[in-house]
């Protein structure tokens, strides 16, 4: 229980917009997905998007019983405009499975495919007990930072502030108010192993597996 409220009260301390997306937990052939819909993106990523740079967005789906997280699977959706063909390619990875790739013809079709992702099939039901109950959460980062080199950041950070700003030593890093690094370093300190300047925690209602079966059995 402890593993799922720190995650839960993590995810509301970064969570920029959660009113309107939900998560809803799917089932196909043994295996448990996530489906998840209205995500609220930044007005800044469709400009982001058309920069020629490569884009990424990490969804990280835990599967939690009451009393412990069960498993964990990460899916990273990868955004690139080619400039030459005027046209998105976006490719979804997951381990264990090929690469999945789509083309999209502008941003809107971009945000659109990004506001709905599905993540299908990552966890296996096979060693689930049937009458447990369970909750989905995803979390997911557009261009998440790794911990290593937030570190390296901090570092810089350090060597070239001036002794009131640097971080470290006991003395706080004080960036500009809503300066971007101000949440990366948010992040940083409470002790995730990512950060990124927009992230989205979401819960599902609590479901069990036979539920689940029942209902796909009934569509």
């Amino acid at each position: 229980m402890k593993g799922l409220t720190s995650a839960v009260l993590l995810g509301a301390l970064l969570s920029l917009s959660v009113e309107a997306a939900t998560l809803t937990p799917t089932i196909n052939e043994q295996m448990i997905g996530a489906s998840i819909s209205d995500i609220a993106l930044p007005d800044a990523l469709a400009k982001d998007l058309a920069s020629g740079f490569e884009n990424k967005v990490l969804i990280r789906v835990q599967l939690f019983s009451p009393s412990e997280n069960v498993n964990r699977a990460d899916t990273l959706i990868t955004i690139k405009y080619d400039l030459w063909d005027e046209r998105f390619v976006v490719r979804q990875i997951a381990a264990g499975k090929p690469p999945v790739e789509t083309v999209l013809r502008n941003s809107q079709e971009v945000i659109a495919f990004l506001a709905a992702p599905k993540v299908d099939s990552v966890f296996s039901i096979e060693k689930l007990q049937k009458g447990r109950e369970f909750v989905l959460q995803a979390e997911l980062l557009i261009n998440p930072i790794e911990r290593e080199k937030i570190e390296r950041l901090r570092e810089w950070v350090a060597t070239h502030s001036t002794p009131n700003q640097a971080l470290g030593n006991g003395v706080a890093f004080t960036p500009k108010p809503n300066d971007l690094f101000n949440r990366i370093f948010e992040q940083y300190t409470s002790g995730a192993d990512l950060a990124a300047a927009w992230s989205l925690t979401i819960r599902s209602q609590p479901f069990k597996l036979d539920q689940l079966i029942k209902e796909k059995i009934s569509r």
